[in-house]
């Protein structure tokens, strides 16, 4: 049976500032608040689709060396990123777990509305289908979940510019070099104020119970107070 490494990349809340452009608008407490529940929704899922599929192991990939050894991360294996910039830390995570995986997933903490159905999809797909990689889009340009099956040289993370309008195209692009690439249901990450608010009109099919709460805690808390 093929192994599965579902890797979630995060940062320590208690050791680096996050979601700092979503603060700009909600406050860095409100902002730490988000990811915290945020992390924990992602976390929850994950747990949702190991419960079926025992051939996944889930991973926290730790931004900081030394909050390897945090209790927050304590549900899952940990894997540091390693130093640099984002593609870096990308290479350096992916080729860690590819070594010991058949079939590596990234998925950032920022994504908390992702259904459990395009992790199925993502999960099953590798199982039974040619493609080597498969890709989620943002609607911002980027993408929030990826997964591949093969090794892959440093610069094909490293050669590309982040947080662009053109990230998940350029990287596409790379990869169908090596092999074909699957395409997974389109969604957002929540990096500004403007992609929470999408919660207001978020399509709610197949989103789990948790999920819901979530996104009512969101609207309640933060965007009814920002209108008000």
């Amino acid at each position: 049976m093929k192994k599965v490494a579902i890797a979630v990349f995060v940062k320590t809340p208690e050791l680096t500032p996050c979601k700092t452009r979503l603060a700009v608008d909600l406050g860095q407490e409100n902002a730490h608040e988000f990811y915290i529940e945020s992390i924990k929704i992602t976390q929850k899922l994950i747990q949702q689709i190991t419960h079926k599929s025992f051939y996944i192991d889930p991973y926290f990939a730790v931004a900081e060396r030394e909050g390897m050894d945090s209790p927050r991360w304590n549900a899952f294996h940990r894997v540091y990123q390693g130093e640099g910039k984002l593609g870096d830390r990308l290479a350096n995570v992916y080729e860690e777990l590819i070594i010991k995986y058949d079939t590596v997933i990234f998925l950032g903490a920022d994504c908390p509305h992702i259904k459990s159905d395009v992790l199925y999809s993502a999960v099953d797909h590798f199982l039974s289908r040619p493609e080597q990689f498969v890709l989620g889009k943002s609607l911002d340009g980027g993408f929030y979940i990826f997964g591949g099956s093969c090794r892959l040289f440093s610069e094909i993370w490293t050669s590309i510019e982040y947080s662009q309008s053109d990230t998940a195209e350029k990287l596409v692009n790379s990869l169908g070099k090596i092999g074909k690439v699957k395409y997974l249901e389109e969604s957002f990450d929540i990096d500004l104020l403007t992609d929470l608010e999408k919660y207001k009109f978020i399509n709610k099919n197949k989103l789990n119970k948790t999920q819901l709460k979530f996104i009512s805690w969101v609207n309640k808390e933060f965007l009814n107070k920002e209108k008000n």
